[in-house]
């Protein structure tokens, strides 16, 4: 089977929405999981919402609520490891692959923090289309996709969607570099950040690949 985490943003309903007619032409079992991290008064509520707004388009939708209490600081990090961990309960209790709705914008916005944090060739990888964690698959096929042809797909369904506040909120790394590299001017710039992170991805495969090799013709165990 697969899953989708959606959280109601305008990125994760358009992968739903295709994800889910694509899986009804293929007979593949389909269903959409919201998380609620529970860090906003408003979460649970909005959550409720998707699920219900998600079933009445005729598509399976469950939510997952996240219980321990956050930290006082890193909340985003934190957010996000409970949110995989509970995606991958999920999966494995279901033998399904997930789904996540990162795109063209995110991959960039991700190599110019780690290219702030001087990372290696691995890490100026950034986002994998494909990886495996837990024994579950995770794939994002939207990595080739910008933010403002996954609004025009929630359009063209009629979706109501939501803004987590949190996207635009400056405290956080991520809203600050978004809001630069979103200027026109910088445009250039986002196509040459994702353009560095397919070269070091590939970079770091062949490197991978030659350790391997060396280690199998060197080491004895």
């Amino acid at each position: 089977g697969v899953i989708v985490a959606v959280s109601g943003g305008p990125d994760s309903l358009a992968l739903t929405f295709v994800a889910a007619e694509i899986c009804v032409e293929k007979k593949i079992d389909f269903e959409a999981v919201v998380v609620d991290h529970g860090l906003r008064s408003e979460a649970a509520g909005e959550a409720s919402k998707v699920v219900e707004t998600l079933k009445v388009r005729g598509i399976r939708c469950c939510c997952l609520r996240i219980t321990a209490p956050p930290p006082s600081s890193g909340k985003q990090a934190w957010a996000r490891e409970q949110r995989m961990q509970l995606l991958c309960d999920y999966a494995q209790q279901t033998a399904s692959a997930v789904l996540f709705a990162h795109h063209y914008d995110d991959q960039a916005e991700t190599v110019a923090m780690r290219l702030a944090r001087s990372s290696s060739i691995v890490g100026l990888s950034a986002i994998a289309a494909v990886r495996t964690y837990q024994g579950v698959l995770f794939a994002r096929p939207f990595l080739g996709l910008r933010k403002v042809e996954l609004i025009a797909i929630c359009k063209a369904c009629k979706a109501e969607y939501f803004i987590d506040p949190s996207n635009v909120d400056q405290v956080f790394e991520r809203a600050r570099v978004r809001a630069f590299l979103q200027q026109p001017e910088q445009w250039l710039l986002q196509q040459q950040l994702v353009q560095l992170s397919s070269l070091s991805a590939r970079l770091s495969t062949r490197l991978a690949d030659a350790l391997d090799e060396w280690c199998a013709k060197h080491i004895v165990f």
